[in-house]
């Protein structure tokens, strides 16, 4: 057990390492906003995350358009004008 937990630290080490960190202020309407978020289960670095990918779409590399995960769907026809 102690390979698996020592495994998984180093996963997350080696992910958090790339990763860049930074600290944003809030207005007041949009902390509210937040707070709100998480009381409905959002986690705050995710809902920042998305909105970032949401507002910087078009400056992403051409291969890789953010995954924004608003809609997905198992029908093949959704989204069929006809």
């Amino acid at each position: 057990m102690f390979f698996v937990a020592e495994a998984l630290v180093g996963a997350y080490a080696n992910r958090m390492a790339r990763g860049l960190t930074t600290t944003i202020q809030l207005d007041a309407d949009d902390a509210d906003a937040l707070l709100k978020a998480q009381a409905d289960g959002f986690e705050t670095s995710d809902l920042i995350r998305l909105g970032l990918r949401m507002a910087a779409a078009r400056y992403y590399p051409k291969g890789r358009r953010p995954d924004l995960g608003l809609f997905g769907s198992v029908d093949a026809k959704a989204g069929d004008q006809s």
